[in-house]
């Protein structure tokens, strides 16, 4: 098989297999253990394509399935609808809340081709969601995200993944050298007990904007991953 994963999205995809076969009249088969997976057809001879479409996954949990093929195995996982929205910050801060202290006026913010930047003058700025999503107790949750920081000099940024009361949270702290580019990071965490609103919230840990930068977010995905394993370690991973 040209392939022995796939990950489509959950809006769904398809892909195509190259099977290569050592005789061009060997016969084969394909089959998939899961409704979701579709093939185009079953039977074959000697080399040849296979197309596999999965569904669209209107959930937010993960889902695994296979595809037999000539006795060799394609694997597929297929994440669930991401808990957070608008991470690409495409409709402007929709769906997105913003806190400072001493006061709102002590966090400068905007969206910039489509970042989202800001910076803090005061003691505390956060750029957070509310997913209103419950995650029961145990629930692996991971995120991905871009970071970046457009200053002159180093800062750190902390990223928070809890419940909406804060009873239950992971924490994840990374320095941003002067100058990052957007970068992908990615946080993997567990509820240790259940969430009635899973949010995730941006600390600046940092105050100023030298040189006229900002901290850089964009592309948030906040997903709920049950089979991820993540939950088995206890413990969270900054990555």
């Amino acid at each position: 098989l040209s392939s022995t994963t796939w990950a489509p999205s959950a809006d769904g995809a398809a892909t195509t297999l190259t099977l290569t076969a050592t005789y061009t009249d060997a016969p084969w088969t394909a089959a998939s253990d899961a409704a979701w997976l579709g093939l185009n057809r079953t039977l074959g001879t000697g080399s040849g394509n296979l197309t596999i479409t999965a569904s669209a996954n209107t959930g937010y949990n993960s889902r695994h399935g296979t595809v037999t093929i000539a006795g060799q195995t394609l694997t597929v996982t297929q994440l669930g609808v991401p808990l957070s929205t608008n991470g690409g910050f495409d409709t402007g801060v929709t769906g997105w809340k913003q806190y400072a202290l001493p006061a709102d006026s002590n966090m400068v913010s905007r969206v910039q081709d489509g970042v989202f930047e800001f910076y803090r003058t005061g003691t505390q700025a956060v750029v957070f969601q509310e997913t209103g999503v419950a995650v029961p107790a145990g629930g692996p949750v991971v995120a991905t995200f871009k970071i970046g920081n457009s200053t002159t000099v180093r800062k750190r940024i902390s990223i928070l993944l809890h419940n909406q009361d804060f009873a239950d949270l992971s924490v994840c702290t990374f320095t941003l050298e002067a100058g990052s580019p957007l970068a992908t990071y990615t946080m993997r965490t567990h509820s240790t007990q259940a969430w009635t609103n899973a949010t995730i919230s941006f600390y600046a840990a940092n105050t100023g904007n030298e040189g006229g930068g900002y901290y850089r977010l964009d592309e948030v995905q906040v997903t709920y991953e049950p089979t991820s394993g993540a939950a088995a370690s206890y413990q969270t991973r900054c990555e």
